[in-house]
C-alpha cells in the first residue's frame, strides 16, 4: 500500500458548481439510481442552493452559487462542472508540511487546507 508524501488517504469528496440544482440533483440521482439519495445542506459560503448526494464514503456536493459571489462568477466563465476536489488526509499537519516543502502555497480554511488555484484552475482542500 502505496503512502502519499503529502498524506492523501483519498477523496472525500466532489462539488459541482451548476447553474440548475435542482435539475442536476435529479439527473445524478436518477443516473447514479440514488433513490433520492440527496438532501439539501446548508450553504453558508456557497450560496442558499446546495444538495449532498452520498454514495458510500464519498460525497457529491451539487451547488448553484448565489448571484454576486466569487463563485458565481467563476460558474458564468466556465460554466457548469467540477469546482472543487476534497482530499482526506490522515495528518493534517503532516499534509501542510508537505505541501510547504514542494512550494505549494496553501491556506488554513477552519481547519482545512485549501490550495486555491493548484490543479489547473480547480481548488483543492484537504479534510481530516
Amino acid at each position: 500500500f502505496l503512502r502519499h508524501e503529502n498524506r492523501a488517504a483519498g477523496v472525500e469528496a466532489v462539488h459541482l458548481m451548476v447553474t440548475d440544482a435542482e435539475e442536476a440533483v435529479r439527473i445524478y440521482e436518477q443516473g447514479l439510481g440514488l433513490g433520492g439519495g440527496c438532501w439539501t445542506a446548508d450553504a453558508q459560503r456557497l450560496g442558499p442552493r446546495r444538495w449532498v448526494c452520498r454514495l458510500g464514503r464519498f460525497r457529491l456536493d451539487i451547488f448553484q452559487p448565489a448571484s454576486g459571489t466569487h463563485e458565481r462568477a467563476e460558474l458564468e466563465r466556465l460554466g457548469p462542472g467540477p469546482y472543487r476536489l476534497v482530499l482526506r488526509s490522515a495528518d493534517l499537519a503532516r499534509s501542510a508540511a508537505a505541501l510547504r516543502r514542494n512550494g505549494v502555497r496553501f491556506r488554513d480554511d477552519r481547519g482545512a487546507i485549501e490550495i486555491d488555484e493548484a490543479a489547473a484552475g480547480a481548488p483543492i482542500r484537504f479534510v481530516q
